[in-house]
């Protein structure tokens, strides 16, 4: 019997966030941006007082990164921007939808194009890794409306109905995307993109099983388990890896920074590298999310997995 409830209780969650979805989707085609924000920040508000799953959720990671640091109030107004900052972004990827090209370029600025060209003029693809920050959904959209070969690995959300319209959207923006699993399949359709010289995209921010190949490595001084498919990846492609993170500035537009590859050579130590490279990746988007703590998904269980009891769970230090 409860195994029947629960059942229930998925479907009535799927079927409530997919008409959720379409009345958003239709409410922000007639509705004036004025409006829209504002309605963001309220819903974003109104999440924080009465989703305390959620909410418990943010201030638990927020304390545990910045344990020390920053005090109780100075979190506590850190996870009220989160939430604001995840309502917001909700309704931006909606109204992304309906961009023009000229509203993508006016409302979404790239810094660091010239490192993207420069990686891929060496024929090998690029893999842009970047994460959960500013409003990563819109992220490829942009970078597809400059004409480049771009596509995303996604993991589908639980419902197939609403992972189908989310990749409508996508899509219709010319950016294309590669399921996360099955992992095998993943694997080919992304060494295959490297190979036409495209670029695929990893959010390379969350929590990833040790029974899936994940490996820990420090995130906030705390080992966290971490997907190491880009460091496999560019090891065994020769693509260079390129951080890329979009950014909410503060008169509402977000920039897309686009960095420097990431210098490498490897050891000759296959696994060594693997652990250090993923390491490092994990450090560069470290700094970003403490540079802009409000705009990073704290809501993912990032320390989720634990190292096994009396291992050091491979917590490598990256200079």
């Amino acid at each position: 019997m409860p195994f029947k409830i629960k059942r229930i209780e998925k479907k009535i969650r799927h079927w409530a966030g997919r008409l959720l979805f379409r009345f958003l989707l239709k409410l922000i085609k007639v509705t004036p941006p004025c409006i829209l924000n504002f309605l963001a920040e309220f819903l974003g508000k109104l999440a924080f007082l009465i989703l305390w799953k959620p909410r418990n959720t943010i201030l638990e990671n927020l304390n545990m990164a910045f344990h020390g640091n920053k005090t109780k109030a100075e979190i506590k107004q850190i996870a009220k921007k989160v939430s604001k900052s995840l309502s917001t972004g909700i309704f931006e990827l909606l109204q992304s939808a309906c961009f023009t090209p000229d509203e993508w370029q006016r409302r979404i600025l790239i810094e660091g194009k010239e490192n993207l060209d420069q990686a891929l003029s060496q024929g090998k693809g690029v893999i842009g890794l970047s994460a959960h920050m500013g409003n990563f959904t819109i992220l490829g959209g942009r970078l597809a409306s400059e004409g480049y070969p771009l596509k995303t690995i996604i993991k589908d959300p639980t419902d197939p109905e609403l992972g189908r319209m989310l990749k409508e959207i996508r899509d219709s923006q010319g950016h294309k995307s590669i399921p996360a699993l099955p992992s095998n399949k993943c694997i080919r359709e992304t060494i295959s993109s490297l190979k036409k010289n495209e670029v695929v995209l990893f959010i390379a921010d969350e929590n990833w099983s040790p029974r899936k190949g994940g490996i820990f490595v420090d995130f906030f001084g705390i080992p966290a388990a971490t997907a190491p498919g880009p460091a496999v990846l560019s090891l065994r492609t020769g693509a260079p890896v390129v951080p890329m993170f979009i950014i909410r500035q503060t008169d509402g537009r977000y920039k897309i920074n686009i960095d420097p590859p990431v210098k490498f050579k490897p050891t000759g130590n296959n696994r060594e590298d693997i652990f250090f490279l993923t390491a490092r990746f994990t450090k560069i988007i470290e700094s970003y999310i403490k540079k802009y703590p409000e705009q990073w998904m704290w809501v993912n269980k990032r320390w989720k997995s634990r190292p096994a009891k009396g291992g050091s769970g491979k917590n490598i230090k990256v200079l």
